[in-house]
């Protein structure tokens, strides 16, 4: 009898975070890095996301608003969050987004059509 393989080990997501002013050209976005998570999880992921937007804010506090970071604004399902900064009168809206996906290709093809659309955003070298 032919013994069946070893289940290859479960590897952490792939993920892709971005921040912007909504109605304003480009942003800034991580490059592709792994998740501490081998799971697409809604804490997992708003942890990262509040990283790297708390990385963005902290060079310039005052271009970049406080976000919230709700659960209910995340969907493991499709490896999706978003956040919103805080409303201000007179200000444009601001928000962060995250993808992850569980293999490093997956993520790579994502991030390749999220940069089709110009102007492409700025990538910071970010690990979270």
């Amino acid at each position: 009898m032919i013994a069946e393989p070893a289940a290859a080990p479960q590897g952490n997501t792939f993920c892709h975070a971005y921040i912007y002013v909504v109605k304003k050209p480009g942003g800034l976005q991580s490059a592709i890095f792994q998740s501490a998570s081998p799971q697409i999880t809604s804490a997992g992921m708003m942890a990262t996301l509040s990283a790297f937007v708390s990385t963005v804010r902290q060079p310039q506090p005052q271009a970049w608003r406080p976000f919230s970071y709700p659960d209910v604004q995340c969907s493991p399902p499709s490896g999706y969050c978003f956040a919103n900064a805080q409303k201000a009168l007179f200000k444009p809206d601001q928000m962060a987004g995250q993808f992850c996906f569980a293999t490093r290709a997956e993520a790579q093809k994502h991030y390749e059509e999220f940069n089709s659309v110009k102007p492409v955003y700025e990538t910071l070298e970010w690990t979270p």
